[in-house]
């Protein structure tokens, strides 16, 4: 092995040995010829340094050495193992050694986002084919955020939401956190209060609660951020993390009145009165209505049918109609007249045949026989058509037949309206009593 340093020449080499018995020692030698071969070499004189996420590093002393002589290239440096985000900055770079080492100065500087830990840090060096290299550490002290619970996709104006967010710290201490929700001019606040105690590794949540305001969606769907930003103590690592928040157009519906029991016999009718409003400036669709839990044999009616609520409340009347035994909401069947009609007439021939008749037979004496057959005849038709059905109508309901009304009982009634994928029931339920 050729010492470091060794000059370039013609070196000769003897090579000697020995073995028992023999009569002397074995002798050879050998010239070895050192020639000048530049290179260099990369070292760290600094141990491995802690910051916050967000912070630079002190320095770490590096000296680039040339092996031999001299080393007259251009050597670059680099790193790598640094966390995500973070950079590193070596004061001078690149350097040519010559006969002489370099001194280099090297920071590392991370951002608020630098994800907490330890780093294994290579510092290399590079000129053409040659490179070398040192190692050193890195740690950082921070902590990463997770969202748990992301605020609602669907939120109303003028209303109050919560999110969720987990924090790890890769270190233990304290730290404070806040939220911004300006960009809707809202309200909001963190729990648990300032200062919060962590522990490395051990994740603790975060509840962001946030108050909407009523002008926060001025179009059909606003998405906002709400950004939440968590700080240690002394200032750093800092993070702020965005939340999204899409404030939609909504609309509700007002309790119905009167809201007490009321009581009607079978047969009668009662009205509601409630309002459709708008959640926020304004509710620019139409929002149509139904109603459930009415009696079977019943009408549940809207007036007007559909709202469109606009930038203020819009007042709507539901009535329930109920139907007695005796009458039927469903119309009569078409040809019920036609056959009163046609009873009325065969019942009106016989005696205009007989009137007929009289005359005939002080003129015609010959067709009296004829005529009272005739009348026979007539009178067995009418009698067969009158005979058709029973006493409840028989099988097509006959004039005399009977319909089912609503049954007595008790009913509660909730009245929901539809508007696209929004769906709202009304916020009380109403209690029907109908009695016979």
């Amino acid at each position: 092995m050729v010492p470091v340093g060794t000059e370039a020449g013609n070196y000769t080499v003897t090579v000697q040995a020995t073995t028992a018995g023999a009569p002397g020692p074995a002798t050879t030698s050998f010239t070895m010829a050192v020639t000048a071969s530049e290179d260099f070499t990369v070292s760290s004189f600094t141990a491995g340094q802690i910051v916050a996420a967000g912070q630079t590093t002190s320095p770490y002393n590096l000296a680039i050495t040339p092996t031999g002589s001299a080393f007259a290239g251009v050597v670059t440096l680099s790193c790598s193992g640094i966390p995500s985000g973070a950079q590193c900055n070596f004061t001078p770079n690149p350097v040519v050694p010559e006969t002489n080492s370099v001194n280099v100065v090297l920071t590392i500087a991370t951002t608020s986002a630098t994800s907490g830990g330890t780093y294994a840090v290579t510092l290399t060096g590079t000129s053409g084919s040659l490179s070398d290299s040192a190692k050193t550490s890195l740690t950082v002290d921070g902590f990463r955020l997770g969202v748990s619970q992301p605020f609602s996709t669907v939120a109303d104006a003028g209303s109050q939401q919560t999110a969720k967010v987990s924090l790890t710290p890769s270190y233990s201490g304290s730290f404070n956190a806040m939220c911004d929700a300006s960009v809707f001019s809202g309200q909001c606040s963190v729990t648990p209060v300032n200062p919060i105690s962590i522990a490395a590794g051990t994740a603790t949540m975060l509840t962001v609660t946030v108050n909407i305001p009523n002008s926060a969606a001025p179009q059909p769907s606003n998405l906002y951020n709400v950004n939440l930003t968590a700080a240690d103590s002394s200032g750093l690592p800092m993070q702020t993390l965005p939340l999204p928040l899409t404030v939609i157009q909504d609309f509700t519906l007002g309790s119905l009145t009167p809201s007490a029991t009321q009581t009607i016999s079978a047969g009668q009718s009662v009205s509601y009165n409630f309002s459709v409003l708008p959640v926020g400036p304004a509710f620019g669709n139409a929002v149509s209505l139904t109603c459930s839990g009415t009696p079977a044999v019943s009408l549940c009616s809207f007036t007007p049918a559909s709202v469109t609520p606009g930038g203020s409340s819009a007042a709507v009347v539901m009535t329930i109609s109920t139907t007695s035994d005796s009458a039927s909401l469903v119309p009569q069947r078409p040809g019920r007249s036609f056959l009163a009609w046609s009873y009325a007439l065969w019942l009106g021939l016989p005696p205009l045949a007989l009137l007929g008749n009289r005359r005939r037979r002080k003129q015609h004496p010959r067709l009296t026989l004829r005529a009272r057959l005739l009348e026979l005849f007539l009178l067995a038709l009418v009698l067969t058509s009158c005979g058709g059905g029973g006493s409840n109508g028989g099988g097509n309901g006959g004039i005399g037949s009977q319909q089912q009304g609503t049954a007595a009982g008790t009913y509660t009634i909730t009245v929901t309206g539809n508007s696209g994928s929004l769906t709202h029931a009304a916020p009380a339920t109403v209690t029907l009593v109908v009695t016979q």
